[in-house]
C-alpha cells in the first residue's frame, strides 16, 4: 500500500500530562472524532519525543531515548485484507537504534496524523 503522509493535524503532550502509550493511540484513533476517523480511514501517524521506553520486536526495550516512532492504523473494515490494528516503527535520533515496534511510553512530545483519504492497493497474483 502507498500513501502520501502530510499531517493534518497536531497534538502536543506536555510533561505534565500522563504518559502516552501505543493503547491511547489505539483508542484516539478509534473514537471516530475529529480528526480521529480511524473508523473509517487509515491513519498515518508519528509521534516525536523523547521516550521513556520503546519495546521493539525481539523483546529489546530502549530507555529514555529521543526518536520518532511512524507508523499507520488501520481501519477495521480493512483488516482482513491488510494488517490488524497498528504497525509502527522507532528510529532514534542518532539513527543508530530502531526497529518494529511492539509498545511505548513518551511524557512529553508531539503526535502528527493524518486522515488517509487516497491510497492505493495492489493485490499480488500466484502464478
Amino acid at each position: 500500500m502507498v500513501t502520501k503522509y502530510e499531517p493534518e493535524y497536531r497534538a502536543r503532550i506536555p510533561s505534565d500530562s500522563p504518559s502516552v502509550s501505543l493503547s491511547t493511540l489505539r483508542s484516539v484513533f478509534a473514537s471516530g472524532g475529529h480528526g480521529a476517523s480511524g473508523k473509517n480511514s487509515y491513519t498515518p501517524f508519528s509521534v516525536t519525543g523523547r521516550f521513556e521506553s520503546v519495546q521493539v520486536k525481539g523483546g529489546k526495550t530502549l530507555s529514555g531515548v529521543k526518536g520518532t516512532i511512524f507508523g499507520i492504523a488501520c481501519p477495521p473494515w480493512a483488516r482482513e485484507i491488510s494488517y490488524k490494528d497498528i504497525q509502527c516503527s522507532f528510529l532514534a535520533e542518532d539513527k543508530a537504534q530502531g526497529g518494529k515496534v511492539e509498545d511505548f511510553e513518551i511524557k512529553e512530545g508531539e503526535v502528527y496524523w493524518a486522515i488517509g483519504g487516497r491510497y492505493h492497493l495492489v493485490s499480488l497474483r500466484s502464478h
